[in-house]
């Protein structure tokens, strides 16, 4: 192993020396073992690997360095932010061509953060496979490649036939030779396991290396290595390497603890450790420097006032022996001052004489100089043109002179010059006669003699132009000059070797001119120059015997002058040594007190520095491990540090905080000053930022973060930016290389890959300077740049590769920091003159405290810097001086301020309750967002309204008065703005809990107490048996036990036994949270312990117990959330904060958003009057267009018709009621023409009030869309919500009116918001109107959807330019342009220049966590759902339009009946919707009735009064019951429901009797009165907590429900604490194995088909074998696939199978206890749990078949139990008890469930064996119609009955369970249950149910068929029979319902409206 590590060590260095990028990599095992791995397998052929680790687990550093001992190439993409698909193409082109064209071994590396498109795995998965990509390549590139493959086929002789196909699959099969694929993927998320599903060539193509964490060697090692060069000890640096250990495993641990707790992930890698490394060994030398330095200047400035100290008994001693030297010094230089003045006088006299001869030559000099400049002025008018004529002549050759004198003729112009020469140099010519006989010159032969002359040019060059004769200049000048030939310019055409001679007499010529001019003067320059050497001879005479004089003069000056300087220097050095005196008076005097705080700093600083190892480590681990934990979590984890490194040894201060060790006062000062929260958590984070090493990402809900890093970094020129910006990176760039700090904001989970280089900091060096490569750009890196990262997200999740990237750091305000700020705000509103003193104060001492720490670093540098001795340096002692006094005063000012500031505080603190309650109100709202994701809410909105409360509060003079007003004003008004936001079911729980912190502040709740409550403490093992089993539950028992561990409640078990008849009676009281408690409870217990008692022993009346306690705490006002209230909310707008409807089911805010928009004047209203004739209609339809023309689209073809559809997709339930109803309604002629008549009737109502529908039989309008539709101008089907006939997915009435538009309204919507409605009967079309869109001021609006983004932004464009309205439908549906929605609400909206104040912004939207949080946070946010409670729902109806309009409630001409009928018609109203909170047993289906229905039912009730003499009821039942209401119904018996209600209601006498009563017990009745405030005051009396009598349903129909509405309140507290964290002794791995196993062993084998048809063959006269043997069918299929899939999930579990998509859904149900979706989709319909649901399968599948003998199976049980209870240790059992709960939420206790199991297999024999039983278990079959067919088949068959003739009669038998014979006809029936009554025993009659008994067992049924005919009317309920207690069902395949039975005919003594209103039916099956 240690050869194996020196060689990879090796390979290392040479690969560091060979790259950019060296890697310090330590070799540990751990890592040795990988890269072997990888190596291996990059050696095979077609080797490709999988690395499975997170993010800085040493995946890619191993497998380049594998990659560079294999002489591998690596390949990698960079992704940038323009990426696309083409680029990696590109890319993948680039890397196949390298591994198959050029042959080069290549490894691509390719990471999960690199895939940008899901196509990129695909091409991955492909090349995995088959090494190719199909038509990656052109057919150019594919040609250019085969021909490539040929030239190397024919170069390696290959024997291939050279075909296109062979040679492209050549090249394949070398990239498959070449090419290594390495992945490096991360196992953290959903992603990873569903890559692997969708590309299987991920594993079957590649070898699989799990990263998993390093191991301990692998830790010490590392640490080890970097800390060896860190001085230390020995055995200090072996405990420091163990505490590094520590931390990175203690991190880990605590990670898991805090995700548990808080549901935080936070993720612990070896980056995390390297960084902690790295980290520790920065700071340690930086802080050692910052110790040393500042105790060194401590030391000097301490030993240099030693020095001065020292220094003056010296100094006074120089001072008395200098005074005597001094005085002989003065006597000297006196006597030396008369010499040098006798000497002086004497040396005058000669200088005198002297300076009158110097006089006179220099006046003969001058005049010298002035002839001789003469002569050479003169001579420089010749001497140039002379050495011109020279320059010429050096340009003639020999052969230039040759070729002139080779001449026999010359031209005239050669003869000219050579004369010339000729005479000039004396040479005679030849004497002839010419042809006249006249004699004349020739030069031309004495010319050419001289010519031939070779040295010919070097005679011209050195002629004497200083001797030529005259006649010579004479015959030049009269035969030459002046004749015109002799020119230059004219030679130089006859010869150009004459040209340069010609020029050189002409220069001679000029030459001697001047010559002859200059001779005279210069003979007089010599005369006078002669002359003048006279006079300077005589003057040097003179000077000489000057010098002689002077210098003795010198001499005695010079002796002088040293006299002189000696005296100086004793006076200075006696003046020095006086100050010097001084000066180290003043050092001592001035910095005297200096010097003991010195002492005793640099005594600190000592043990600092001993102490620094420990503080730093501690330190370093904070900064690289903590910064993501919350506050606590962080103490807790530190003191735990802490305590180590003092029980190692290793030197730590005795009070450690990061402040102290890295904190600088100053520098915190500045940061609070510049909005950091005073908090030591923040501060703590503000120092993280500082010193940590990697980039800060701060989650940063509130904003803190964000404002304290915009403040910090204003003055160097902060750049911020998001990730939506689409320039963002030119930004970054700039800041990059300008050294600018640049803040990303708000980003979301994933952080753009562009951004890595950066977080990684990958600057590399290029001349000298560092560069940074940013995408494609390539940029220089300022040192001076900062980057920090801030997300609003409150609780973010980053996956390990983000994590590593940055640190990550938790800003979220903490309690303290909130209430200083707080406390500072209510204090400037309530004292601004002192709360502007204390900031000012608060600034100036700042300022002084930097002036002091500024003044001491002068001072110590200053001492430091002074070389030699300090006392010499006067500046310096200045400057130490000036300095000492300033600070001396600005520390008496300091004092002063702060003494102040004390007042000011002292005053101020009078307000800290104020600011201690307001945040606590706001941590308390802030964890509403657990429990739903709209629940956010700003800082800065918490912090207006509190500025508000301040404002509008009542005001005092009494502080504790004023306290009082400003708490209470601002708790509810926080209440009332929170309470508009919040759901229905929240209202209450968040009044509890503000109730509860209230409480909490005051330490009034203990903790243990209020989390017993919540949860009913741990269950663990009960050893106590339960001494009321009649009455008291187990669950109930069991808390009684727990409870009496906590100390109030000592001896309460004990009591309890003592006294249960007196808890019996509480238990049995139908008010236990009125009553009071057994003695002594009563009296010793609190309030919210008795809460708890009330909990164990009734814990369905919580909920107004609750209320009870939160009116006796905070008052009534907290249990009465205000109603919607629209204009107060828009009040509280403005044009920068949206306006957010949260919808829910059923929700409709249009409507009201639209009236709203008319009182405001934004969209023109339409009349209302109560009469509207045809004109007035036609006129509607004017001027509304969309009313009456086809719906205009959006889509790309403007002129398209618009489509007409029903619903494809309806619930398959609706449509299964639907046809019942259409059938039975169908059936009565009555019916239809009372339909039509009502038809017409309604129509006129419609176009009265605008409405678009028409109730009709036949088709739909043609320009109606229904919404299943696909809809032209809004929301696809495809991006709507699921249609089903769920009441989850229905909303607003398709009756919208007139009112609601108008042609001011601009909408582009596919159906009123939300977008689905219930499907209606068939006989009644759901018709809803698609508006169009038009372009009209106003309002807009428009559903968002796909597509839909760029429409919506184009209009809020146009509207904040226009200052009109926009309404965004739907924004759930849009989570893509989520983002862009988030962009225009921070950025183009809030822009006041560009944005009228008028405009707003309104968006409607389901609760959804894609929705923008800022955009949540700083809008206002409205619920619009029908209020909570009878009483709140009467009153908004009363409150709402229309009946709030005096004119509509007054507008009817029979006032009275009007007034009983519209209350009647509002109670009614209220009364549907309440139902719904009692489930099944208020309505099968729980539709959303909603405020459209009310509206229009309200207003043709009142035109039908005005039109009609008699009231008429039926018409309006008829209207109200069938259509209005009637039409969301889809279900028979709740229609039958519907309308027995409102029968209740719609009566003669509702009309005629004075206080006419709802409700038996004559609380609720219509009140007589005469005018709207009266029916107001009469709801408001009602009271709070309404009883099920008023609805119908009997008393029990509460506990249900009350037990259901506490367990959500409590389960929606919990969400907002933290979670206890709970142990388990096994994994969930374990645990599902276990199961699993379980499940299998009892899973009988399936049945053998052949053997039962053999047995019971098909027979005419016995149906019930067809029956047996299809049963028989379903429940094999069944059981193969629950035993296929837990064998499956055994597999997977083990790794032998992937885990697929089908399988990870069964193990997760079996987690949580469900049924999974893979055996749902065979198996009965069934509500139970898990473990009931497999022993309820067993029980079925016993019925038919008992496996074994039942003896047999009960030992085997009991064994299995007396195996948990004999064979594990008690603590084992108990956590895995414990465990079990957890995860499988087992709804029954094991003993009642072991209790059921037998006596199911005790109660059902075997048909297969022992032949058809008596009695039928009705719930055991799977298909239970096929059982009743069969019944009725058989007595068809018996009597030869036509079966379509033959139904059932009924008979209850006394029998419960058995019977002894078979019927002779028809069959017995047993196992169903009946809910809302019970069957009488004694009156065989249907009856009450009794008290707290919900279920009742109904004895046997004899089914007895007939002819219906045959039939007899009795008085009976028609009770329906359902499967399971949800009774609602789809249809199934074969035309049955999937739930509803049949109606089975129970006799009754009281009418059938009576059960039917208590909602009574009989169930299969219960759910436990």
């Amino acid at each position: 192993m240690e050869e194996l590590r020196e060689t990879i060590e090796r390979y290392l260095e040479e690969y560091n020396l060979m790259t950019k990028a060296p890697m310090d990599l330590v070799m540990f095992r751990f890592a040795i073992e990988h890269i072997s791995r990888i190596s291996r397998v990059l050696k095979q052929p077609n080797g490709h690997l999988l690395l499975v680790g997170i993010g800085g687990s040493g995946r890619s550093s191993a497998t380049r360095l594998a990659a560079f001992m294999a002489d591998y190439d690596v390949f990698t993409i960079e992704i940038s932010k323009n990426y696309t698909i083409n680029d990696w193409k590109d890319d993948l082109k680039d890397l196949l061509r390298k591994a198959g064209d050029e042959g080069n071994s290549t490894v691509f590396l390719f990471g999960d953060h690199q895939i940008k498109d899901i196509s990129f795995l695909e091409d991955i998965n492909m090349m995995l496979n088959t090494g190719d990509i199909p038509n990656l390549y052109e057919n150019e590139e594919r040609l250019e490649l085969i021909e490539k493959m040929q030239q190397l086929s024919q170069a390696e002789n290959a024997k291939i036939e050279a075909t296109p196909l062979n040679m492209y699959n050549k090249f394949i099969e070398r990239v498959r030779r070449h090419l290594h694929i390495v992945l490096t993927f991360s196992p953290i998320g959903d992603a990873f396991r569903n890559r692997l599903r969708m590309f299987p060539s991920l594993i079957n193509c590649c070898t699989i290396d799990w990263f998993k964490a390093w191991p301990e060697d692998a830790l010490e090692r590392v640490a080890h290595k970097f800390l060896d060069d860190v001085e230390m000890t020995d055995e200090v640096r072996k405990e420091v390497v163990v505490m590094c250990k520590h931390f990175h495993e203690s991190v880990r641990a605590l990670s898991d603890t805090f995700y548990g707790v808080l549901r935080r992930r936070n993720y612990v890698t070896p980056t995390s450790y390297l960084e902690l490394i790295k980290t520790f060994k920065n700071l340690m030398n930086m802080k050692r420097l910052e110790i040393l330095t500042q105790k060194n200047r401590y030391a000097v400035g301490l030993e240099k006032l030693d020095f001065a100290a020292s220094q003056i008994a010296v100094m006074q001693e120089e001072l008395t022996a200098l005074q005597p030297q001094l005085i002989v010094t003065n006597k000297e230089t006196e006597k030396l001052i008369k010499i040098i003045a006798e000497e002086t006088t004497e040396v005058e006299a000669v200088k005198k004489v002297v300076e009158a001869e110097e006089k006179v030559a220099n006046d003969a000099a001058q005049e010298a100089q002035a002839i001789k400049d003469e002569c050479e002025q003169n001579l420089s008018v010749a001497m140039p043109a002379m050495n011109a004529a020279i320059q010429a002549l050096d340009t003639l050759k020999q052969q230039d002179i040759t070729l002139v004198k080779t001449m026999t003729n010359p031209p005239n112009g050669v003869k000219l010059v050579t004369e010339a020469i000729c005479i000039l140099r004396g040479i005679k010519p030849d004497k002839k006669v010419n042809e006249h006989g006249k004699p004349y010159e020739d030069y031309w032969p004495a010319a050419k003699k001289m010519l031939g002359d070779m040295k010919f040019l070097e005679h011209l060059k050195n002629f004497d132009k200083d001797t030529i004769a005259e006649s010579y200049v004479k015959k030049i000048r009269d035969r030459y000059i002046s004749n015109p030939d002799f020119d230059p310019q004219v030679i130089k055409h006859v010869s150009s070797a004459c040209e340069g001679m010609c020029k050189w007499v002409l220069a001679v010529e000029v030459y001697d001119r001047v010559a002859k001019i200059v001779a005279p003067k210069k003979a007089k320059l010599q005369e006078a120059e002669s002359q003048l050497g006279d006079l300077l001879s005589n003057l040097n005479e003179k000077r000489a015997a000057l010098k002689e004089v002077t210098d003795k003069l010198d001499g005695l000056n010079e002796n002088f002058m040293d006299k002189k300087k000696e005296k100086k220097n004793l006076e200075d050095q006696i003046e020095q040594t006086r100050l010097k005196l001084i000066r180290a008076e003043k050092l001592i005097t001035g910095l005297g007190g200096e010097r003991d705080r010195w002492i005793q700093l640099t005594e600190e600083l000592t043990v600092t520095y001993h102490n620094i190892v420990g503080d730093v480590l501690l330190s370093a681990a904070i900064v690289a491990y903590l910064g993501a934990f919350t506050l606590s979590f962080r103490q807790d984890c530190l003191k735990e540090w802490y305590g180590m490194c003092k029980d190692k040894g290793i030197p730590v201060s005795e009070e450690f905080t990061l402040v102290n060790t890295l904190g600088d006062p100053v520098k915190t000062r500045d940061w609070i000053l510049a909005g950091l929260p005073v908090d030591n958590f923040s501060i703590d984070n503000a120092i993280i930022v500082m010193y940590a090493n990697r980039w800060p990402l701060m989650i940063d809900p509130q904003g803190q973060a964000n404002k304290w890093i915009k403040n910090k970094e204003k003055p160097n020129k902060l750049q911020v930016i998001k990730l939506s910006d689409p320039n963002y990176t030119r930004t970054l760039e700039n800041c990059l290389q300008f050294g600018q700090p640049c803040l990303l904001e708000n980003i979301s989970e994933e952080l753009d890959a562009v951004l890595e280089p950066l977080l990684l900091k990958q600057t590399f060096k290029q001349n000298g300077l560092d560069y940074i490569r940013l995408g494609d750009n390539v940029i220089e890196y300022s040192r001076d740049f900062k980057f920090y990262i801030t997300t609003r997200l409150r609780n973010p999740h980053y996956l390990p590769e983000v994590s590593v990237k940055v640190t990550l750091l938790n800003f979220m305000i903490t309690p303290l920091g909130l209430e200083d700020q707080l406390l500072g705000l209510v204090a400037a509103r309530e004292k601004p003159e002192l709360e502007e003193k204390k900031n000012q104060l608060i600034i100036e001492s700042a300022k002084n405290k930097k002036l002091l720490k500024e003044i001491e670093d002068k001072i110590l540098e200053v001492l430091s810097s002074s070389q030699g001795n300090i006392l010499e340096d006067e500046s310096a002692i200045q400057i130490l001086s000036s300095s000492k006094q300033l600070a001396k005063e600005i520390t008496e000012k300091d004092a002063i301020a702060q003494a102040t500031e004390k007042e000011i505080d002292a005053t101020r603190n009078g307000y800290k309750p104020v600011a201690k309650h307001s945040s606590l109100l706001f941590f308390t709202i802030s964890d509403l967002a657990n429990i739903d994701p709209m629940y956010q809410y700003s800082l800065n909105w918490f912090v207006n309204l509190y500025l508000q409360s301040i404002s509008k509060s009542k005001p005092s003079s009494d502080l504790e008065e004023r306290i009082t007003n400003l708490n209470d004003h601002f708790t509810y008004s926080i209440y009332q703005n929170v309470c508009r936001s919040l759901f229905e079911k929240d209202k209450l729980l968040f009044s509890f809990l503000l109730c509860i912190g209230i409480e909490k502040s005051k330490d009034l709740i203990d903790d243990r107490e209020w989390r017993f409550l919540l949860t009913g403490g741990v269950a663990l093992e009960n050893p106590h048996p339960n001494p009321a089993m009649g009455w008291l539950s187990e669950k109930s028992w069991a808390e009684v036990v727990r409870v009496s561990d906590l100390d109030k409640f000592d001896g309460f078990m004990k009591d309890f036994k003592s006294n249960l008849d007196d808890w019996k009676e509480l238990y049995d009281s139908p008010t236990p949270h009125q009553d009071k408690i057994p003695e002594p409870w009563e009296l010793t217990l609190n309030d919210i312990e008795k809460l708890i008692v009330l909990r164990i022993i009734r814990p369905d009346k919580i909920i107004p117990a609750l209320q009870n306690y939160i009116v006796k705490k905070m008052g009534k006002a907290y249990v009465e959330p205000p109603t919607f209230d629209l204009a107060r909310s828009f009040q509280d707008s403005n044009f920068a904060s949206p306006l957010i409807f949260v919808l829910s089911p059923g929700a409709d805010p249009m409507n009201v958003l639209l009236k709203f928009a008319e009182e405001k004047g934004i969209v023109e209203p339409i009349s209302r009057n109560n009469t509207l004739d045809t004109a007035g209609f036609d006129k509607l339809r004017k001027q509304t267009p969309h009313a009456a023309q086809p719906v205009e689209t959006t889509s790309e073809e403007p002129n398209s018709p618009p489509m007409n559809s029903t619903k494809s997709d309806t619930d398959a339930d609706s449509k299964e009621q639907t046809s019942s109803a259409a059938v039975s309604r169908k059936s009565s002629a009555e019916s239809r023409i009372s339909r039509k008549s009502a038809r017409v009737t309604f129509s006129n109502v419609s176009d009265q009030d605008g409405s678009e529908e028409t109730f009709d039989d036949g088709d739909e309008d043609d320009d109606v869309c229904d919404e299943g539709s696909s809809q032209p101008g809004g929301v696809t089907p495809a991006a709507s919500e699921p249609v089903s006939a769920s009441p989850d997915t229905t909303t607003s009435s398709t009756t919208a009116n007139t009112e609601d538009a108008s042609s001011a309204i601009s909408v582009v919507t596919a159906a009123a918001e939300p977008s689905n409605h219930p499907q209606r009967p068939s006989s009644h079309p759901p018709l809803q109107r698609t508006p169009s869109r038009m372009s009209g001021p106003g309002l807009q609006t428009i559903s968002l959807g796909q597509g839909q983004g760029p429409i919506a932004a184009a209009m809020i464009d146009k509207a904040i330019e226009q200052g009109t309205w926009v309404v965004l439908q739907n924004c759930h549906l849009a989570s893509s342009w989520l983002p862009t929605l988030e962009k225009i609400c921070e950025e183009v909206i809030p822009d006041p220049e560009r944005t009228k104040s008028t405009f707003r912004l309104w968006l409607t939207s389901y609760p959804s966590p894609e929705f923008p949080v800022s955009v949540l946070q700083n809008g206002v946010k409205m619920t619009n759902e029908p209020p909570k409670g009878l009483r709140a729902n009467l009153l908004r109806s009363y409150l709402n339009d229309p009946i709030s309009d005096t004119t509509f409630f007054h507008g009817c001409n029979k006032p009275e009946t009007w007034k009983k009928l519209l209350f009647g018609l509002c109670f009614f109203h209220a009364l549907v919707q309440e139902r719904r909170k009692f489930g099944p047993l208020g309505w099968n289906i729980p539709y959303e009735f909603n405020e459209s229905d009310l509206r229009i039912s309200v207003r043709q009730q009142q035109m039908f009064l005005n039109d009609y003499d008699e009231v008429p009821l039926e018409a309006l039942t008829y209207l109200i019951g069938e259509c209005n209401y009637g039409g969301r119904v889809t279900d028979d018996h709740d229609r039958r429901l519907l309308n027995s209600l409102l029968e209740n209601f719609y009566n003669q006498d509702s009309i005629q009797k004075s206080h006419y009563r709802y409700s038996s017990s004559g609380s609720y009745y219509c009140p007589d009165s005469e005018n709207y405030q009266g029916y107001l005051e009469y709801i408001k009396g009602l009271p709070f907590i309404v009883s099920p009598e008023v609805f119908g349903l009997h008393e029990n129909a509460d506990i249900t429900k009350d037990q259901q509405e506490t367990t959500q309140l409590f389960d929606g507290i919990l969400t907002t604490l933290p979670r206890q964290a709970q142990g388990g002794a096994r994994s969930t791995q374990q645990i599902i194995e276990d199961l699993a196993s379980d499940i299998l062993s009892k899973l009988p084998p399936d049945f053998n088909l052949e053997d039962v048809q053999g047995k019971y063959p098909v027979r005419y006269e016995e149906s019930m074998n067809t029956v047996l043997f299809q049963e028989l069918i379903r429940f094999n299929r069944l059981t193969s696939v629950v035993r296929n899939s837990l064998h499956d999930v055994l597999k997977a579990i083990k790794g032998m199978v992937v885990m697929s998509a089908e399988l990870e859904d069964v193990f997760d149900s079996m987690m949580v206890g469900k049924v999974p979706v893979m055996w749902a989709a065979k198996s009965y319909p069934s509500l139970k749990p898990m473990g009931s649901y497999v022993s309820d399968l067993i029980a079925r599948l016993q019925f038919f078949k008992v496996s074994r003998p039942i003896g047999s199976y009960v030992s085997d049980l009991i064994a299995r139990l007396q195996f948990f209870k004999v064979s594990r240790p008690i603590g084992s059992y108990v956590s895995d008890l414990i465990a079990r709960l957890q995860f499988f939420k087992v709804s029954r206790p094991i003993g009642s469930y072991v209790s059921d199991l037998i006596a199911r297999l005790q109660f059902f024999k075997t048909w297969i064996n022992d032949g058809m039983p008596t009695v039928f278990w009705l719930s055991g079959f799977y298909f239970t119609q096929s059982f009743l067919t069969g019944s009725l088949q058989n007595y068809a068959r018996r009597y030869r009955i036509p079966i379509d003739h033959l139904g059932f009669e009924f008979e209850v038998m006394d029998q419960e369970s058995e019977m002894d014979t078979k019927p002779n006809d028809g069959v017995y029936i047993r196992g169903l249950f009946m809910e809302g009554a019970r069957w009488s025993r004694q009156t065989k009659v249907i009856d009450e149910s009794n008290p707290k008994i919900l279920f009742d067992t109904v004895p046997v049924i004899w089914f007895k068929p007939g002819v219906k005919a045959d039939f007899k009317a009795k008085q009976s309920y028609e009770c329906p029979v359902y499967k399971t207690s949800a009774r609602r069902g789809v249809l199934s395949t074969t035309g049955h319902s999937t739930n509803f039975v049949l109606d089975i005919q129970l006799p009754s003594d009281r009418p059938h409206t009576h059960w039917i209103n208590r909602g009574v039916a009989m169930l299969c099956q219960l759910d436990d």
